[in-house]
């Protein structure tokens, strides 16, 4: 059975969850219809009869149950027609069990990557079909299995909705315990599904289980860094500021690659010393040039090497005879290319850690830092204006397309960026432990394809999260999955759903687009966290009102309730017959007052608010109502340093919209294509309030 997914039958699965301490209900095996009838005659009418197959792990599709059998003839007749369904079945006799306050299903999956998920949701044949669970990525302990009841949208009928008897919850937490402790303790098991386990006014019985389970485990790969012994952040800090940088493959022609790496450090000020490097050129661009590495007047603290895959394997011997240790290989046609690529990514790998060389790549364009002055983009930029924003992912389109366009079109920047290609050694752990400790980094922002060491990913998700926000892209969400699942645990917890249980358990915003992307991390970069979720508006035009209020709704925010005093003043500021309220539509006042002082004003007016949190701004960006809006909110920004203010605009000239962005942005004020996308920013921010104050009582605690 050695690799083979085996599939245990009920009686199996039951006396293993008793060993582990989960109530199951009573019962036996029974081979044989008087066999049958003689244990339901023990157990005492009425009985419950079930077919027990390893085939037939499904029960009640294959019609393998009778329920309500009052007598010993009944018994005997419906293990006859069970017995048939299958060659080699036999019939499973359990006491009818009484109903109960709520069915549920509990189990887990042995993701292969971040291992045993476990899950919670409302149970019963129908479980799949209504598809409220919650999932939980790890060990549970107390706490985190009582807060997976939290995430069910049914956890009403077990609080006692409707007048019904509140259910015996500690009973489910003890039974998701003790999944925990058996799913640590039998890496044999790698799927778990109770369905359905019946929750009482006090203590809870598991009616039915399926376990699956592997007769040897298969060895997992073991990937990461070459040298473990170094945290993330040792391995990484040269990446980002080395002392010196030899860059290989650049010409004196200037068309190369290598030629715009050597063209970006100069742009942004690198301060260190650069080597080129190519045995047919002297000097190339003013610099001396030399025939290898390993002939630079000193070891280079990193090299980058911009030339054809096949020459790489050369380059990366004469690295490791220059006594370099840090290699970033842009080459493509490694594991990108097929599996002769695959082949040689395997081969270059083992040589790197043969030598102690830590390598990022290949297909990697490398990294930036902005404060340090380094970039080894082979896309031209201009010099970047730092953020607290740092980055990573395996595109190289965040050292080219982003940031460029970050720079040329919003004049602001990010702290730092790491594109990380195939991550054949270096990977999202070691960016996410260096950023979580680096003093530039304010937020961070994560495109995420794959997890390669899940276990370690966890821990530096956590301690990054604890530190900073963190806002990831995971691309896939719609992807199935490779192997089809046998369990209803097994096809509720797929591949997806994994990942955003554990973004919700680390606090990560996880977001659906390049765009909410940019957009979130800009406002963690330039905003203060919100106290509360109670937001004011102020608005140009009505249907700004209304898509404000419609958002709120939507993500979790209230529209502030704004005392007297507040309406009183809103009132002074406008014509008599307006009325006025949040939102406030201030179109009245615009042209009573012109744009400039109507906007200060009423947002001036609205942020003061003690009931308001956060404040909105809404523009629609014409010829007659353009305004210096940074001069005209910057003292408001000032005078209240404690609230977030947003803005947004709803249609409107091309260069007022990047007059008005530009301005506001330069003064803490993020701004976004309309109120939606502003209402959803607004609402992560509060999410890392929330996320802050839940960490500070469990400190407490």
């Amino acid at each position: 059975m050695s690799g083979k997914r085996h599939f245990c039958t009920e009686t199996e699965t039951k006396q293993l969850l008793a060993h582990y301490g989960v109530p199951v209900a009573e019962g036996a095996e029974t081979a044989s219809p008087d066999e049958a009838a003689a244990e339901a005659k023990r157990l005492g009418f009425p009985v419950v009869l079930k077919v027990s197959h390893p085939d037939l792990a499904h029960k009640s599709d294959a019609g393998g149950v009778c329920l309500g059998l009052d007598s010993e003839v009944a018994v005997s007749a419906a293990a006859v027609r069970l017995l048939a369904l299958k060659p080699g079945a036999r019939v499973r006799v359990e006491r009818e069990a009484d109903e109960g306050i709520a069915d549920l299903i509990l189990g887990f999956r042995r993701d292969p990557v971040f291992g045993p998920v476990f899950m919670v949701g409302m149970g019963g044949i129908f479980a799949e079909v209504m598809a409220d669970r919650a999932l939980h990525v790890g060990a549970l302990d107390e706490r985190s299995a009582a807060s997976l009841l939290e995430g069910l949208k049914g956890r009403a009928m077990l609080e006692g909705a409707r007048g019904r008897t509140r259910a015996d919850r500690a009973a489910v937490v003890q039974a998701l315990l003790a999944l925990s402790r058996l799913a640590y303790d039998r890496p044999d098991v790698e799927e778990m599904d109770i369905n359905p386990f019946r929750v009482y006014a006090l203590g809870a019985l598991a009616l039915d289980g399926l376990a699956v389970v592997k007769g040897e485990l298969e060895a997992a790969a073991i990937q990461g860094s070459s040298a473990k012994e170094e945290s993330g952040g040792e391995r990484v800090r040269p990446l980002f500021r080395p002392a010196s940088v030899a860059v290989v493959g650049p010409s004196s022609t200037g068309r190369k690659a290598g030629n715009i790496i050597l063209e970006n450090l100069r742009t942004f000020g690198y301060p260190g010393t650069v080597f080129p490097v190519n045995p047919s050129s002297a000097t190339i661009d003013g610099l001396p040039s030399y025939p290898s590495v390993a002939d630079c007047p000193q070891p280079p603290e990193l090299a980058v090497l911009a030339v054809p895959y096949h020459q790489v394997e050369k380059v990366v011997q004469d690295v490791a005879r220059a006594g370099t240790r840090h290699v970033i290989v842009a080459s493509g046609g490694f594991s990108d290319a097929g599996e002769e690529g695959r082949r040689r990514e395997r081969e270059l790998l083992r040589f790197c850690r043969e030598h102690g060389i830590y390598l990022m790549g290949p297909n990697s364009i490398g990294t930036l830092d902005s404060r340090f002055g380094f970039c080894t983009s082979i896309g031209r930029l201009p010099p970047m204006p730092p953020s607290g924003i740092s980055i990573l992912g395996q595109s190289g389109t965040f050292a080219t397309g982003f940031a460029l366009e970050e720079i040329t079109g919003r004049g602001r920047g990010f702290s730092k960026i790491a594109c990380m290609g195939n991550k054949a050694d270096i990977d999202e752990c070691d960016f996410l432990e260096f950023y979580a400790q680096d003093e530039d980094t304010r937020s961070i922002g994560i495109y995420l394809e794959s997890v390669k060491d899940g276990d370690r990913f966890r821990r530096a998700a956590e301690e990054a999260a604890r530190k900073k926000p963190v806002v990831v892209l995971k691309s896939g969400r719609t992807a199935l999955g490779a192997q089809a699942a046998a369990s209803h645990t097994g096809a509720m917890a797929g591949a997806d759903a994994v990942y955003d249980a554990l973004f919700r358990q680390m606090g990560f915003q996880r977001v659906e687009d390049f765009a909410e992307f940019f957009g979130v991390l800009r406002s963690f970069d330039l905003c203060p966290l919100p106290a509360g979720n109670r937001i004011g508006v102020v608005s140009i035009t009505g249907v700004g009102c209304v898509l404000a209020a419609d958002a709120c709704g939507a993500h979790g925010m209230t529209l502030a309730p704004i005392t007297s005093r507040t309406r009183e003043r809103l009132e002074s500021l406008v014509p008599k017959w307006a009325a006025i309220t949040n939102p406030a539509d201030i179109w009245s006042t615009i042209e009573q007052r012109g744009p400039f002082e109507a906007y200060r004003s009423m947002c001036e007016t609205m942020i003061a608010d003690e009931n308001v949190d956060i404040l909105l701004l809404i523009a629609v960006l014409l010829e007659e109502g353009a305004f210096d809006a940074a001069s005209a909110l910057a003292p408001v920004r000032a005078a209240h340093p404690d609230k977030p203010l947003l803005a947004c605009y709803l249609g409107g000239r091309r260069d007022l919209l990047d007059d008005f962005r530009a301005g506001l942005e330069s003064i803490g004020v993020p701004v976004f294509d309309g109120p939606a996308a502003a209402v959803k920013t607004a609402s992560y921010l509060v999410a890392r309030t929330r996320l802050l104050a839940r960490q500070s009582a469990r400190k407490e605690s």
